[in-house]
């Protein structure tokens, strides 16, 4: 938390609140982007994988392996890619701006309104890491997702190439 025994300008203190409360606005906004980005890429993968099983599930056996061989591959690829962004989109806690009465200790209560908001900036500090430590994570995760998905084409391009070979 800040040394509230600084001295500082009330309008100093309410503007800082203002631009913290900005600052979180700001990471709750990314991490609903980052949701919606994730639920997305999700569903398109999962349908994606699922198309490609049924795909490969119905090619007649044995001289249709150069296909199905290719469709499983590609299948468990878009799989791993629908765990990421699911992992990405799961359910967390989020710090959102703002305060209730609990917020507030009673010697916050009791210093001027100053000290007091310079308490609350410092509050909102910590809220400010832990919503940037949560973006990194999940933005890490979604970084897998989209590594899985650019490695789907070679990694079905080799499974073909070694089917035509093997088979």
């Amino acid at each position: 938390m800040c040394d509230s025994s600084l001295p500082v300008d009330l309008n100093t203190a309410r503007e800082l609140i203002r631009l913290s409360e900005l600052y979180i606005d700001g990471t709750v906004k990314l991490s609903t982007a980052l949701d919606q980005r994730a639920m997305q890429m999700a569903a398109m993968s999962a349908t994606a994988s699922s198309a490609l099983l049924l795909f490969g599930l119905n090619q007649p056996a044995p001289l249709s392996l150069y296909f199905i061989l290719p469709a499983f591959a590609a299948a468990a690829m878009f799989f791993f890619v629908a765990t990421a962004a699911l992992a990405a989109a799961h359910p967390r806690g989020f710090n959102i701006a703002g305060s209730s009465r609990s917020d507030w200790s009673d010697i916050e209560l009791a210093a001027n309104l100053s000290a007091s908001l310079m308490e609350q900036a410092g509050h909102y500090d910590i809220m400010i890491k832990e919503n940037l430590l949560v973006l990194n994570r999940n933005a890490g995760r979604m970084r897998v997702g989209y590594l899985f998905l650019g490695a789907t084409p070679v990694v079905t391009a080799t499974t073909a190439v070694a089917a035509y070979c093997l088979f």
